[in-house]
């Protein structure tokens, strides 16, 4: 496969975004997420979606941000979407649709409003589960049912999806460009994405409840040692769910955590 540069700006994902302090790492308080979005507002950052990439590259504006939600929760309508009107933001949701509708989830209207207010809304599968664990057919149906159900459902027909649990590999690349998706939004850190045979492949910097505002400063200045460090991170966890498997790895996770976060675990 043939892989090239592209476009280079940040990209944000959350989950959580609570109006109570926390145990769950996923979380982050109403209170910190205004504070990171006012700073984005008074420091001249123009929020982009999906649907705005290709008329990115080759602009070299550190200036543009990408602000991401995975898995539909309902605090994206509840919490977030508040707060990003007030500044004049939009994000893009990567819903889960076997979960919109259950609890702690969005409904399809407020997923609907959200689209009206020019959010984007995008697939994180339909149940969840690892798709580099699955069966061919099986990833093909995760992967064509979410995106069959978010364009009966709003009318919007999703070209790109994150992955649950960050979890991928080649043939999950594979069997999405066959399907006609043009992309994947990873967890991996960093900037921008690369392509592989003009499938596009993003990289995300998950903000998390213990964030400083100042880590969250140097990860949109493009700090390169904030960086490698989530990388060392990312990549050891990597190493552990290959060495044991996504299963042992997620159990051991749950059981030393002891929370609700437990699903969110990237």
């Amino acid at each position: 496969m043939k892989e090239n540069k592209s476009i280079n700006f940040a990209i944000l994902m959350y989950h959580r975004i609570c109006q109570y302090d926390t145990n769950d790492k996923y979380s982050v308080s109403a209170n910190d997420f205004e504070k990171q979005i006012a700073y984005l507002h008074n420091n001249g950052f123009r929020t982009i979606i999906p649907e705005d990439i290709h008329t990115l590259s080759g602009s070299g504006n550190n200036k543009f941000i990408m602000i991401t939600f995975d898995d539909g929760l309902e605090s994206d309508y509840a919490a977030a979407y508040p707060i990003l009107k007030k500044y004049g933001f939009k994000g893009a949701c990567f819903v889960t649709t076997g979960f919109i509708g259950s609890g702690g989830y969005m409904n399809w209207e407020q997923v609907r409003k959200l689209k009206e207010e020019s959010f984007s809304i995008q697939s994180h599968t339909q149940s969840h589960r690892f798709l580099e664990d699955l069966a061919e057919s099986q990833v093909r149906d995760e992967l064509n049912k979410s995106r069959a159900i978010i364009r009966d459902k709003i009318a919007s027909n999703p070209a790109y999806f994150s992955c649950p649990g960050g979890r991928f590999n080649k043939r999950v690349i594979e069997i999405a460009k066959d399907l006609g998706y043009k992309g994947m939004f990873t967890s991996i850190p960093g900037y921008g994405n690369s392509k592989i045979n003009n499938f596009s492949i993003f990289k995300r910097n998950i903000v998390t409840a213990n964030i400083s505002l100042k880590d969250y400063i140097e990860i949109l200045n493009f700090n390169k040692q904030k960086i490698i460090g989530r990388k060392v991170n990312y990549y050891f966890k990597l190493f552990l769910k290959k060495i044991i498997g996504n299963k042992i790895y997620y159990f051991i996770w749950a059981n030393i955590i002891k929370n609700n976060s437990v699903k969110y675990e990237k």
